[in-house]
């Protein structure tokens, strides 16, 4: 998906956003802002957000000196989702459908972002109180028959603390006889999920790391190990909009699991902002 001209504001506000969280000086500030503003103007909007986006992250990181600015906020937000998560998965237990309503905490997870137009996030019981009607899961039911004929599966993380309403889902595909790979970023951004937030978001899988940075998964930039686990899976299913941005013309079974947050996501997917989506790749199967 390419950057659009909506994206700019964005970027540019989610950069000043990362370098308080980096506690930056003033005078830092300005110059991180200077040339983030210098830098939008060469934008390739060609390319999708997440890539431009990145070089202006790794000038926050290289003037603060703080490699994770928001490791205190991933892990309070997965000390919050771990306190709540036995009752979703007691609501998970009663239910007819657990995989539906394991997919649909999946996707309510997805809400747990700093990388948006949120800087502050409120994880209580509120979160899970979804209108039926905010989801678009027209997709479940091949979700659910591609679920059932696979056999490799892998899932895609997005953020700290949505990690942890992933486990119900990675749990029951595992008690399913599936082999699930959850991937996570190599080094921190933003508040994506790392193998450490994976853990002690108490994923209880293999976890692999995509040897890749940058928001989403750019395929290019992940290691080769990686590209292999996805070229040799069954079923992929990716969390979050970057991952949707940086995978949605691939040719690849994948499932993408989100919340529509920003208006080129709501034109590029038909959806209106604060949708709650189960969405099949548009060029699932295609070889």
């Amino acid at each position: 998906m390419n950057t659009s001209l909506e994206c700019i504001n964005c970027i540019f506000n989610q950069i000043y956003r990362a370098s308080l969280a980096a506690n930056v000086t003033d005078e830092q500030l300005n110059l991180i802002m200077s040339i983030a503003g210098d830098e939008i103007q060469r934008f390739n909007f060609s390319r999708t957000p997440p890539e431009v986006a990145y070089p202006l992250y790794k000038i926050v990181e290289e003037i603060s000196h703080v490699e994770d600015a928001y490791r205190n906020e991933k892990a309070e937000h997965i000390t919050k989702a771990l306190f709540l998560l036995p009752g979703v998965e007691n609501k998970i237990s009663k239910s007819k459908d657990k995989l539906l309503e394991s997919t649909k905490a999946s996707i309510i997870g997805n809400a747990i972002d700093l990388g948006s137009t949120y800087s502050n996030i409120e994880i209580t019981e509120d979160l899970f109180d979804v209108k039926f009607e905010k989801f678009c899961l027209d997709d479940y039911d091949f979700f659910r028959d591609r679920i059932l004929n696979s056999s490799n599966v892998v899932f895609i993380s997005d953020n700290a603390g949505e990690t942890v309403f992933d486990k119900p889902l990675v749990d029951l595909l595992v008690s399913m006889g599936k082999v699930v790979k959850y991937a996570v970023k190599s080094k921190p951004i933003i508040n994506d999920a790392t193998k450490e937030d994976a853990i002690l978001s108490k994923i209880a899988c293999q976890i692999i790391e995509t040897g890749s940075q940058i928001s989403g998964t750019i395929l290019f930039s992940c290691s080769e190990l990686f590209r292999e686990a996805i070229q040799n899976a069954d079923l992929i299913i990716a969390k979050g909009q970057a991952n949707y941005e940086t995978l949605s013309q691939e040719q690849l079974p994948i499932f993408f699991l989100f919340m529509v947050k920003c208006l080129p996501i709501e034109k590029d997917t038909g959806s209106s902002i604060g949708s709650m989506l189960l969405l099949k790749s548009k060029n699932f199967g295609v070889t």
